[in-house]
């Protein structure tokens, strides 16, 4: 019997060991995956713009194409009403201010022949160099009648260079991932995604295999942003004209995937416009850029011209984070296998 005490004696203390040495290897274990949690908690968010302290403009810099553009980097909104006299409200559940980003091109006080007209303003001391998402929200105004409605919204992200507006007008533009959509069905492409000056025409990429929103075929943009006035003009099925849209664009270096997705503030998840993955990724550092392009020379109206709000980017979590973290835990599960032995 003493033999037998000095046995489980002997049992105990080195299952007693066996625990200490458990529970120092998960601890280890816990403190690497909070390193790695809270390390991307810190790098999540690289970059913010809501324009509501007055001073945006001095962050960000403009460039234009054409002589009658203008932005304003501290527009007041709370006044500013829709097509049927309603209050435009905000893009966010919850947001309580009401200032943005207002782009105009092409801009007369009557209807008539303008010029061609761009204008991009590129966030100044920024540059992407890892895989990123990239959300704002936009509004595309429109409520003067005589005048032409069709503008384009631009953006993109990774431009190295700060030179550029829409494709087709000058300066051109000379680096990044660019986005743009019209704002009602005045051209057949009114979806159209650019890598640099290239634009991707590749019809299965898009929703609903199709860069035209009112086709007949295009009924998932039609469901998406369906028609607000029926035949009144001042919106059309598919098109984000008079409406707040909130944007999202992602950029993965690990895959190369670039995709461009759209929804409405009220709905739960956000809907693919464009997706590709990107073979060659040479476009790898840069800022963002928030644009307005009105690619005809009918002159736009006074209350014709887009707005952007709530600017973020965010980084993606890499995944040697993800690794580390994996490696750790396997390892914390292969010495406790060999303890129980």
């Amino acid at each position: 019997m003493k033999l037998n005490g000095q046995f489980f004696s002997r049992c105990g203390a080195r299952n007693a060991r066996n625990h200490r040495v458990s529970f120092a290897i998960a601890s280890l274990a816990l403190f690497a995956a909070g390193s790695v949690l809270n390390s991307q908690a810190n790098s999540a968010t690289l970059y913010t713009e809501n324009f509501d302290d007055g001073n945006a403009s001095s962050r960000w810099t403009t460039v234009t194409s054409g002589p009658v553009s203008s932005a304003d980097f501290a527009f007041d909104y709370t006044s500013v009403l829709d097509f049927a006299g309603n209050p435009i409200g905000v893009p966010q559940t919850g947001q309580t201010t009401h200032t943005g980003l207002k782009l105009a091109a092409n801009t007369g006080s009557t209807p008539g022949s303008g010029t061609i007209a761009g204008i991009n303003a590129y966030a100044n001391s920024l540059n992407l160099t890892t895989s990123v998402v990239m959300t704002f929200d936009m509004y595309a105004h429109f409520t003067d009648t005589g005048f032409g409605s069709t503008n384009y919204g631009t953006y993109g992200f990774y431009h190295s260079t700060q030179t550029g507006t829409f494709n087709s007008l000058g300066p051109v533009a000379t680096s990044g991932y660019w986005f743009t959509n019209s704002s009602d069905n005045g051209t057949s492409s009114a979806m159209r995604a650019l890598e640099v000056g290239t634009q991707d025409n590749t019809a299965a990429r898009y929703l609903d295999v199709s860069q035209n929103p009112g086709a007949v075929t295009s009924v998932t943009y039609q469901s998406l942003f369906p028609d607000q006035d029926g035949a009144g003009g001042f919106s059309q099925a598919g098109y984000v004209l008079n409406r707040w849209v909130n944007v999202r664009l992602t950029r993965d270096m690990t895959s190369g995937l670039v995709k461009w997705e759209m929804k409405n503030p009220n709905d739960a998840n956000y809907t693919t416009i464009y997706s590709v993955i990107d073979a060659t990724q040479t476009q790898n550092s840069g800022t963002i850029t928030l644009g307005m392009t009105d690619p005809f020379a009918s002159l736009s109206g006074p209350n014709t011209y887009f707005l952007y709000d709530n600017v973020a980017v965010s980084e993606i979590p890499e995944p040697a984070s993800l690794t580390i973290l994996g490696i750790a835990m396997a390892g914390f599960l292969g010495v406790r296998r060999r303890i129980a032995r």
